[in-house]
């Protein structure tokens, strides 16, 4: 197997000296996602360490894969820390992705948005009302989840040109008579959004979108705070490409009058 895309952390070749069947690379702490270089050779069947069976060798594997687990959201966790406190500036000639994920949680029927200046002076409205034409607007809703993908992606295949401000929301269509919901407040660890650019779209088994390679330029996710069916994410300056967090929950009546305007 292969693994494309995403970020190397670490890269290891078996050490020059040493003997044995087994090669222990490298370990993970759980606590910190810290990646230790151990990189040595070891004999599997002696010494200290001893495999049984091949039962307790599975065991072993499960364990190691739940630590990797652990330390993949951690590392997640700490990217978005990152990314959430640096102002970053996306290339207006590239092709963008905003990709919204709230697989994680229990929520279900999420819709993403994006307002932004039509290039005539006017402004558009990408939603699953209006799922765009990257040759009018320039932007596009690439699949609308109803059910259990529950990612939705917005790619947009060009700036248009002159100043305006684009801005990516999500939607709770679920609840979106409540003012008062709460739902991305409390799920918020569980929703991300994330800004690529130079990627490719990937379809999934289960009708949802993800962007593979690419440069990320922002991961957020919902503010600790906030009442309202809306999450305003960020905002994009079509004349700079300047990413700027936004961050705030607010409230719309309908799904068409969700805006960009702050």
């Amino acid at each position: 197997s292969e693994v494309s895309g995403g970020t190397t952390l670490l890269t290891l070749r078996p050490p020059e000296n040493g003997s044995g069947n087994a090669w222990l690379a490298a370990k993970i702490d759980p606590a910190t996602a810290q990646i230790k270089s151990i990189n040595q050779m070891f004999d599997a069947e002696a010494g200290s360490i001893t495999f049984n069976s091949q039962e307790e060798l599975q065991s072993i594997a499960r364990e190691i894969d739940n630590e990797l687990v652990k330390a993949t959201v951690e590392l997640d966790s700490a990217t978005q820390a990152v990314q959430e406190a640096v102002s970053q500036a996306l290339d207006v000639t590239l092709r963008t992705f905003i990709e919204f994920d709230w697989s994680r949680s229990s929520l279900v029927d999420l819709d993403a948005h994006l307002n932004g200046p039509d290039g005539s002076g006017g402004t558009f409205h990408v939603f699953f009302s209006d799922r765009g034409d990257l040759a009018v607007e320039g932007a596009r809703l690439e699949n609308d989840c109803t059910g259990s993908c529950k990612t939705e992606v917005i790619t947009i295949g060009a700036f248009n040109s002159g100043a305006g401000q684009y801005t990516a929301s999500l939607f709770n269509f679920t609840e979106r008579s409540s003012a008062s919901s709460t739902s991305f407040v409390d799920n918020r660890s569980d929703i991300i959004m994330k800004i690529n650019q130079g990627g490719t779209l990937q379809r999934a088994a289960n009708g949802g979108f993800k962007i593979i390679n690419g440069t990320l330029i922002k991961q957020l996710s919902p503010p600790t705070e906030g009442f309202g069916n809306t999450w305003r994410a960020v905002t994009i300056d079509a004349s700079s490409g300047s990413v700027d967090v936004v961050n705030e929950i607010t409230h719309f009546d309908s799904s068409s009058e969700v805006s960009g305007g702050l």
